[in-house]
């Protein structure tokens, strides 16, 4: 498994055509990295740099936004797929901004703590694939938004946990049903009842993480950083070649727990589609199939 990591890590491209748009403002970087003839992944970054990414009320508001647009595209075959990444060294996200918490009322907090479930709901609706991309913390709410994600990428010094237990509070952003969901019950209760810290290898040999990125030689934060990233868009643009439809389908129909009518009819609605149509054409012409989410 450590050598799939170590290909893994080789397979990053060294360097990723120039972003078709981007904006650096404010808590969130917004980048959008052409990767096939008709389509982009979009990059997320956290970017609340002086908080270490904590799920401030602003930060929030302006992620909710962008998952709105994100909705709204899904039909759209340009974005194939999205990655949620940090612009800080250390962390991809602290968890609650417990300053800002501490500060609100118990009204106050009741309502953000509604519009973080519904934001981070809406992002595990997304049928376009995503991928989370976790260097550095990503404690409580961080992981939680990790796990919204239909695939994680760790880098090999990603560390995460569930410290709610020490906090006097519980999960409160899917924590409870997410992460049993994805490792099972008992790794679940150990986890989110201690309140300990997992580092990649673990995280991934519990089903937590799908790639582990090694990083050779003594770079620094930033460039660890970086290497996760561009582990993470490796695997954003092997999905990428797919038939956009199909991809979307298949994480739809892979939510939750599936049975074999609702399958079919997944598999029905992409019978009568261009992109199959295409994908025969060219198996039968021996090239690769140009998919244009039709």
């Amino acid at each position: 498994m450590k050598d799939e990591w170590k290909n893994d890590a080789q397979e990053t491209h060294s360097s990723f055509p120039k972003p078709l748009n981007s904006n650096e403002s404010g808590p969130l970087h917004v980048e959008d990295v052409g990767v096939s003839e008709n389509g982009v992944i979009r990059i997320i970054k956290l970017a609340e740099l002086d908080k270490m990414n904590a799920l401030s009320t602003r930060l929030l508001k302006e992620f909710r936004r962008h998952i709105d647009e994100l909705k709204d595209q899904a039909s759209s075959d340009v974005i194939r797929a999205v990655v949620i990444a940090s612009a800080h060294d250390k962390a991809f996200c602290a968890g609650a901004d417990l300053k800002e918490r501490a500060k609100m009322t118990e009204t106050e907090t009741r309502s953000t703590l509604r519009q973080l479930r519904q934001t981070f709901l809406e992002l595990a609706d997304l049928k376009i694939p995503t991928i989370a991309a976790v260097h550095g913390y990503a404690l409580g709410g961080g992981l939680e938004l990790a796990l919204c994600t239909h695939l994680r990428v760790f880098s090999q010094d990603a560390i995460v946990g569930m410290p709610e237990v020490g906090l006097g509070i519980i999960p409160g952003a899917g924590g409870t049903f997410r992460l049993p969901a994805l490792i099972g019950r008992s790794r679940a209760l150990d986890l989110m009842l201690t309140g300990r810290r997992l580092g990649a290898p673990e995280a991934h040999s519990w089903g937590l993480c799908d790639r582990v990125i090694e990083h050779g030689g003594d770079g620094d934060l930033s460039t660890r950083r970086l290497e996760t990233l561009k582990g993470a868009m490796s695997l954003a643009s092997k999905i990428s070649l797919g038939a956009p439809i199909s991809a979307q389908t298949i994480t739809k129909a892979a939510h939750g727990n599936g049975t074999q009518e609702q399958e079919a009819e997944a598999y029905e609605s992409i019978i009568n589609t261009e992109d199959r149509r295409e994908a025969l054409a060219a198996f039968a012409e021996k090239r690769k199939p140009i998919f244009r989410g039709q």
